[in-house]
């Protein structure tokens, strides 16, 4: 699996975990069995190793005038 795929991937598994979490907040739902699914779907789930943010570190000065 390439690094694009692997991202697709994570963000599905990122949808279906948020559609796990309100199950959570459902009075008929089983709560053990959900938390189960989502720690397993966290363990398998591949994360690329890529950067998304820059690495260099800017940093923003701001000059105060003087009126």
């Amino acid at each position: 699996m390439d690094e694009a795929q692997q991202i697709d991937h994570l963000i599905n598994v990122m949808h279906q975990l948020q559609d796990m979490c309100k199950e959570l907040n459902k009075q008929d739902s089983s709560r053990h069995m959900i938390i189960g699914l989502m720690i397993a779907m966290i363990i398998s789930t591949p994360v690329p190793d890529i950067t998304i943010l820059p690495n260099k570190k800017t940093q923003y000065h701001t000059q105060v005038g003087i009126a």
